[in-house]
């Protein structure tokens, strides 16, 4: 056995040194059904690790300092990785690579050496995660040591939490204590002292639902087991969306009541009130955590209904905002829009009452930010002001999630599989805890995106808005922490408390009172905007100017001034700067529609093109129209060949381009459309299923370059099978299908956008949202459909991927106001709108005109539909 696996690790060793990168431990659950076998015998772990350290025994000898030594488990955990056929050397790489990080005291590295070895062994590995840390601890002497594994400390007992593994979690809780006294931390010791508590109530709890579980198991509609397990998972774990169904079935008619309203998602003010009453008595009826818990949910109703709202309804639901929110150290309240999770008696600090945290698939912790008003910028008397900080009142409608800390080296390579800062002038520590840099602004955003496909979630760059709102949390002085350096050196790093390197591992101070860590210093942090002064004007959810020159970036870096690291600082930088104290810090938008990412195997169960079964193109639901309600209409509807419709109500807009937008072509005259009518409108294009369902061809098949799946667009139709398809539908479904005016398709495409695109007129955006032109010829052609982001009405692929065919013959636009406009009776060509994969980005603009016979097909362009309502 030794001497077999011996030449197999010579082999892994040469493959993994022309690696330039180790393989992160967040990838792993990336390798299909895994299946763990027992830990090997003692006698071939020994035998393995004689050849293990045989091997190594060089890179042993040379390894002098931590750094080389983390080095070193770096690249053991590499091989670990790539073992597969040899459990005992596997197994033992594992454990060497957690033994030499216990060494150097290097906690994040060997915890992903206990997930390798939890992955593919049979081993509690929540029993060798605290282990772990409770070695490291007793060895950990310096400030710095202490505070990366009390951060560590805080993640673990999260998880353990979560998998109701109480027992571990107190352990964890009892050793975070001890770290946080000998670290003289505070604010730890009274942060463990909560979750402490918190953890004896769910343990308490926890037998009950347990049981409760196991009649769920057999008597799913079970009463008094739904109350159970729905109470729990709602009003302890925070987690309604799972705890609501199960209170829809509770034998508490209270609780039933309150969760079948809610569960209606009702839009009205009214209606939206009546389910925040319903929350709040019952919270009157319970006390500490359970009425906290209830409150919070009412809270989080009667602020979505307070803009609406007047009078006495307003008056009452107020008083109750006031009364139910935390009050901070000076008295006073805070906002709220989520529960908080589950703290027994929370600190009395801005917004963190309400924090509410959770955790990506790349280990990203994001806190909730509620809305709210502040004053941005600073007053003249200010210590270190910029012209450019005039003060004005913001106003943030919607809540979002924000980044605990900058985006990390782990979470950049587990996204991008890059190291930028590897190789520069200014030698940065390659370690995952520490900030990327050397990241330019479209990297940033680059990574955003495919986040959000990783994620089928939205997550972007903050608006310099959010982030000073964020950064402040509810403070108004120069630092969330106070006026002067010894305030700021609680919170951030900058130039006189970083001698020691100019970039530090993230989380090492103490947070804001959002509970964001490093807002000040540490790296500057890219911001959405345009650059521009401020103007003493009030603004509500400001983006910055539409275009510019300069991006806008914020909050210092471990080399700046402390000035340089106030609230208000800004600071201007073109799209393409890079260097050693810049990264950045992302935002979770939960109001914005899910983002499908392109994954090989996405699809579950592969549909057929026979029409027996339709396919599944993930798609997010648009925001229901008050005319949708009024009618009664669901929002989207799919109909019976799996096509699903969004509603479009009626409205004006301005349609074609003003002569100013770049790629403006003479026949895009610009005038007023008005739509009276409603409609409804393919979320996506005709697929070649849904063709193939209704007209029994694949006329796709005969060009070899185009891809024959279920869910791509149906391409090389021409305009008068188009309008066949569409007969053929109307008499299937019994509702009249046709295709779009261009008036109606440019009004869903811009979505209530006046720029070039339905999100403005910002190119860096366009990839997020459109196939357009790239050289991979792989993708040259239309690619599946509903894999970028959708506009606001929900509608995918407006912008590129395949042409689309309009009903109107082609005429130039008119100069005067145009109502429910169908174009000319008769002519030569019919009008194709969108673009295409084949065109530049430009050429995929909502005001873009092209033109083809009704008799002629391509393989670029397809079709959508409209059915009247």
């Amino acid at each position: 056995m030794a001497h077999c696996w011996g030449k197999h690790v010579i082999g892994w060793l040469a493959i993994v040194s022309l690696s330039l990168f180790v393989t992160s431990a967040w990838g792993q659950d990336a390798v299909p059904e895994i299946k763990r076998v027992a830990v090997p015998k003692t006698a071939d772990q020994d035998a393995a690790r004689k050849i293990v350290l045989e091997l190594f025994r060089g890179d042993y000898e040379q390894a002098k300092t931590a750094e080389e030594k983390s080095a070193l488990a770096e690249r053991m955990l590499a091989v670990g990785n790539d073992t597969h056929d040899d459990a005992a050397g596997q197994y033992m790489l594992y454990q060497i690579t957690k033994e030499l990080a216990i060494s150097v005291m290097n906690t994040p590295l060997a915890l992903r050496a206990v997930d390798g070895q939890g992955m593919y062994f049979e081993i509690d590995a929540a029993e060798v995660k605290l282990a772990t840390v409770t070695a490291i601890e007793k060895t950990a002497k310096l400030t710095k040591d202490r505070q990366v594994l009390l951060a560590t400390l805080d993640q673990l007992v999260d998880e353990l939490i979560h998998a109701d593994r109480y027992d571990l979690a107190k352990q964890a809780t009892a050793l975070t204590l001890d770290l946080a006294r000998k670290a003289s931390d505070p604010n730890a010791i009274k942060q463990a002292g909560i979750k402490l508590k918190d953890i004896e109530t769910r343990e308490k709890l926890f037998g009950d639902v347990q049981a409760a579980r196991k009649v769920l198991a057999t008597k799913p509609d079970d009463p008094a087991a739904n109350t159970t397990v729905g109470r729990f998972l709602c009003l302890i774990n925070n987690d309604w969306d799972a705890g609501l169904p199960l209170l829809a079935k509770s034998g508490d008619a209270n609780l039933k009541a309150a969760a079948e309203k809610e569960l209606a998602q009702p839009q009205e003010a009214m209606q939206q009130m009546e389910v925040g009453d319903l929350w709040w008595d019952i919270a009157d009826k319970e006390t500490g955590t359970l009425q906290g818990a209830l409150q919070q949910r009412a809270l989080a109703w009667y602020q979505t209904a307070l803009p609406q709202l007047t009078g006495l309804a307003k008056l009452k639901i107020t008083g109750r905002i006031e009364k139910a929110t935390p009050k901070s150290d000076a008295g006073a309240p805070l906002a709220s829009t989520t529960p908080a999770k589950s703290p027994l008696q929370p600190p009395k600090t801005p917004m963190r009452p309400a924090q509410k945290l959770i955790t990506n698939s790349v280990g990203m912790r994001l806190v909730l930010i509620p809305p709210g008003s502040f004053v941005m910028g600073s007053p003249p008397d200010e210590s270190g002001r910029g012209e450019d900080e005039t003060q004005h009142r913001v106003k943030l409608t919607k809540p979002f999630y924000m980044g605990m800390t900058e985006v990390t080296q782990e979470q950049w390579y587990v996204v991008m599989k890059t190291k930028p800062w590897q190789g520069k002038e200014m030698e940065i520590p390659d370690a995952a805890a520490c900030p990327v840099t050397y990241v330019t602004w479209t990297d940033a955003t680059e990574f955003c995106r495919k986040l959000s496909e990783k994620e089928k979630k939205t997550y972007r760059l903050p608006t310099e808005a959010e982030w000073e709102y964020a950064c402040r949390a509810g403070s108004k002085g120069r630092f969330c922490s106070g006026e002067d350096m010894q305030s700021l050196d609680i919170v951030g790093w900058f130039g006189s408390n970083s001698q020691d390197g100019p970039v530090q591992f993230v989380g090492l101070k103490q947070p804001n009172d959002a509970g964001l860590y490093d807002m000040h210093g540490n790296v500057w942090e890219w911001c959405s905007d345009w650059w521009e002064d401020f103007r003493n004007k009030d603004a509500t959810d400001p983006q910055g100017p539409k275009n510019g020159s300069m991006r806008a970036s914020r909050g210092g870096s471990g080399s700046s001034s402390s000035s340089q690291c106030r609230s208000a600082e800004r600071y201007s930088r073109t799209q393409s700067s890079t260097y050693y104290g810049l990264g950045f810090r992302v935002v979770y938008d939960p109001q914005a529609p899910a983002v499908s990412a392109q994954t090989k195997g996405a699809d579950a169960t592969p549909a057929s093109l026979n029409g027996t079964k339709p396919s599944t193109v993930v798609v997010s639901n648009p925001p229901q129209s008050p005319l949708a309600r009024s009618l009664g209409l669901k929002q989207p509807q799919t109909n019976t060949i799996g096509m699903k419709l969004a509603f479009i109500s009626p409205g004006t807009f301005r349609m074609g381009s003003p002569a100013g937008e770049n790629g403006h072509r003479e026949n895009e005259t610009q005038h007023s459309v008005k739509i009276t009518q409603p409609f409804f409108m393919g979320v996506t294009e005709v697929t070649q299923e849904q063709w193939k369902t209704i007209m029994g061809t694949e006329p796709w098949t005969i060009y070899a370059p185009l891809v024959q799946e279920p869910t791509y667009p149906a391409t090389l139709i021409n305009w008068d099978k188009a309008n066949e398809f569409c007969r053929n539908l109307s008499a299937k479904e019994g509702k009249t299908y046709r295709l779009p005016t261009e008036a109606e398709w440019e009004y869903a495409c811009r979505a209530g956008s006046p720029g070039a695109f339905c999100f403005g007129d910002d190119l860096q955006q366009l990839n997020a949202y459109a196939w357009v032109h790239i050289a991979d010829e792989d993708r040259k052609y239309p690619q599946k459909v509903a894999q970028k982001s959708p506009n606001a009405f929900g509608l995918f692929d407006m912008h590129g991927n395949a042409g689309e065919f309009c009903a109107d013959w082609f005429e130039d636009y008119p100069m005067t106001e145009q109502t429910d406009p169908k174009g000319p009776d008769t002519g030569t060509s019919k009008v194709i709108r969108g673009g295409s994969s084949v065109k530049s980005d430009l050429q995929c603009r909502a005001a873009v005109r092209a033109t083809m016979r009704p008799t002629s097909g391509n393989a670029e362009v397809g079709f959508r539909v409209v059915r009247e309502p």
